[in-house]
């Protein structure tokens, strides 16, 4: 899991402890998820504003209690519906 993490941290603003992801580099993290078998547990929106970064309670989403195959398909979903908003996105697995 170490190297997968080291995979992705290049592509990563980080922001204290928070790893946040454009659109783009967002799907690739999903996509290897899925390919190597890694559940998606949660999908967090934030926003960059003068004073910092800004979550977004709205478009915040747990699938914890989705099944597998269930969570990468719902979180693809989830945020192609938010591909051309100015969000940066936290995936928690």
């Amino acid at each position: 899991m170490e190297r997968f993490l080291d995979s992705f941290k290049e592509d990563a603003i980080k922001y204290r402890n928070i790893k946040l992801y454009f659109f783009k580099d967002a799907i690739k993290l999903i996509t290897e998820c899925e390919r190597q078998s890694i559940k998606i547990l949660g999908l967090d929106s934030f926003k960059l504003t003068a004073q910092g970064i800004q979550p977004s309670m709205e478009f915040s989403y747990d699938y914890s209690a989705l099944e597998m195959k269930q969570s990468w398909d719902k979180v693809k979903e989830d945020l192609t519906a938010l591909a051309y908003s100015e969000f940066l996105f936290e995936i928690t697995y």
